[in-house]
């Protein structure tokens, strides 16, 4: 693998929410190959549906996906939600970091749990 992680952020500047995060997913897929994991943010998409459907191909590739789907954050307090979501965020990496480095398997590990 040449890098351990990929983030990508996108505007889907208001684009139909399933069609978005079909493309979104391909990507992700993709990049998961050479990279080991990938995470990406999508700002200003329309209704996204039953997030669900758009895991199957995930699943049957053999990778773990995890999608999520926020309300806007007011404008008064999108800082501080930034500043929250930035840390809890690279908390993650790190803890990620160091099951890969002790040679662990994310897969094999929620299989066997």
């Amino acid at each position: 693998m040449a890098r351990l992680f990929s983030f990508r952020h996108d505007s889907a500047d208001g684009l139909p929410g399933p069609w978005v995060l079909t493309e979104a997913v391909a990507v992700a897929m993709e990049r998961v190959r050479t990279t080991g994991v990938v995470a990406a943010t999508l700002t200003r998409c329309t209704h996204v549906a039953c997030l669900a459907a758009y895991l199957v191909p995930v699943v049957e590739a053999g990778l773990i996906g995890l999608l999520t789907v926020s309300t806007p954050v007011p404008e008064a307090h999108q800082d501080a939600a930034r500043a929250q979501g930035k840390a809890r965020f690279e908390q993650f990496v790190e803890q990620l970091g160091r099951h890969l480095l002790r040679g662990r398997r994310l897969v094999r590990d929620v299989v066997e749990e």
